[in-house]
């Protein structure tokens, strides 16, 4: 008897040590094309093509960066939200075969926004997609658009633009 609870007692940390950490999610519905997010002043609008309505659709919004204005608001300083910094920098790190940090990623992310480069951007975009899907995201339903089938992601913080 003593010898099956102490195996059960095992496989029973063994199972808390081993359960997967699934993300924090928010969930926030897109009603008459608008929805708020109560985190700051910034809006996205997402127009609508006219093949692809977006009524019914889902969509997942991560913050990559956090964001902040210089004291003269001359410039802006990116760096990378840590929920998400480990898989891009693993990402960004694999592609320059070397260790990077936040401005490392910044500087390849540039280096593939241009038009010479955006099947690698849209690629690289596919990657941090796929290594982030798990972790914290909004997740945004549209249950209705707008009258010209558009959503407005309305009431973000700076750090979303």
């Amino acid at each position: 008897m003593k010898k099956r609870n102490l195996i059960y007692t095992g496989l029973l940390m063994l199972s808390l040590v081993t359960t997967p950490v699934y993300a924090q999610d928010k969930r926030v519905e897109v009603t008459n094309g608008v929805c708020m997010l109560e985190e700051g002043s910034a809006s996205i609008v997402i127009q609508a093509h006219d093949k692809q309505p977006m009524n019914g659709k889902t969509f997942r919004m991560y913050k990559l960066f956090d964001a902040e204005n210089s004291s003269d608001n001359a410039s802006t300083s990116y760096t990378l939200n840590p929920v998400y910094a480990y898989k891009i920098k693993q990402i960004v790190s694999t592609k320059l075969n070397r260790s990077v940090d936040d401005q490392d990623v910044l500087d390849y992310m540039r280096s593939l926004n241009n038009s010479n480069n955006q099947s690698e951007y849209r690629q690289f975009i596919e990657q941090v997609q796929n290594a982030i899907m798990n972790l914290d995201s909004y997740i945004i339903h549209v249950e209705s658009t707008d009258v010209n089938g558009n959503i407005v992601i309305d009431k973000l913080h700076m750090d979303f633009i």
